[in-house]
């Protein structure tokens, strides 16, 4: 009962903040801060000391992070060597004590601080903490620290779990509109393909000879990447993009995209083809900045097999390059 108190405290300290009814004391770095002391003699919380203590922390009206129901958060008493830190905080509380902390954005983007995931400009980090025991041997810190990981673990994995499944469900959602997207795209241009297990869609233009190349193949092809739109990314046939040796890998060895790699799939030695791949079987909202591609842009790549080989082919040494005799 004890504990809900005190969380219901700090909720409504917070909200009292966002109707700027608080008095927030400040550190000298301008840091919000409001403490609830406990009824405790205990000595401040001081630097070497690891601090073991429940959390939230919110952007605005959104919590991002929450150790309430779970492990506990354990903290090292590092020397403060940035200022508008929640240690400056920490340093003035006790074993039982509770805190509020408001940091702005805009003060940690002027003192190129890393933010939060999420926060921007004008935004507010307030983070919730309650000090439930300090250690001053690491020792014994790190006997609790695994003892209460060990508790949560269950918990841990049902909430892995949950959002695999969670992310699954959104892959497959996405998967199907960008499909749609592409199949019409194509349907437009009457272009004739075949579609991989994954789903991206492969236009054969020349065959090829042999066996279709299967899992464990050592494959090696040009290729040139293109946006829907004709934009050239990426080729290792162009000097432009300053790498002209062929692409080699291992078919279905980690690496490659999904759905390129699928598509090499319906290929065999010598085939020339077109691959028309969804985002989420690419590089989905994480492209390489330098790419210019867009987040969960759907991505178009032109491949000749130049070679398939059952084993890793052995690297050629560079030739040495003689001087000549004077």
């Amino acid at each position: 009962m004890k504990k809900v108190n005190v969380y219901l405290i700090l909720m409504a300290a917070i909200t009292m903040f966002a109707c700027n009814k608080v008095d927030y004391k400040k550190t000298p770095s301008g840091l919000l801060y409001k403490i609830f002391p406990a009824s405790t003699k205990d000595s401040l919380i001081r630097e070497g000391l690891v601090v073991k203590m429940e959390a939230t922390a919110k952007i605005n009206d959104s919590v991002f992070f929450s150790s309430y129901g779970k492990a506990p958060v354990f903290l090292k008493m590092q020397p403060l060597r940035n200022s508008y830190n929640i240690l400056e905080v920490l340093k003035m509380m006790k074993v039982g004590d509770s805190a509020v902390i408001v940091q702005m954005a805009d003060t940690l983007i002027n003192r190129q601080e890393q933010l939060p995931p999420t926060a921007k400009k004008g935004d507010r980090i307030v983070t919730t903490l309650r000090i439930l025991k300090t250690y001053d041997n690491d020792s014994i810190a790190m006997i609790d620290y695994n003892a209460a990981m060990e508790k949560d673990r269950p918990r841990q994995e049902q909430e892995q779990k949950e959002l695999m499944a969670k992310a699954e469900k959104e892959k497959k959602q996405k998967l199907e509109e960008e499909g749609i997207v592409i199949k019409k795209w194509l349907d437009d241009k009457k272009i004739v393909t075949q579609k991989t297990s994954s789903g991206a869609f492969v236009q054969i233009i020349n065959p090829g000879t042999g066996n279709l190349i299967d899992s464990g193949k050592y494959v090696s092809l040009n290729y040139k990447g293109l946006t829907f739109d004709g934009r050239v990314f990426d080729s290792n046939t162009d000097t432009a993009f300053h790498h002209v040796e062929p692409l080699s890998f291992e078919v279905d060895a980690p690496g490659m995209t999904e759905g390129f790699n699928d598509g090499v799939k319906l290929l065999r030695k010598g085939a020339v083809a077109k691959f028309y791949i969804p985002s989420v079987l690419a590089y989905g909202g994480n492209p390489n900045p330098a790419s210019g591609i867009k987040p969960w842009e759907n991505l178009i790549f032109e491949v000749t097999v130049t070679d398939v080989q059952d084993k890793q082919p052995i690297a050629q040494p560079v030739p040495e390059i003689k001087k000549k005799p004077k």
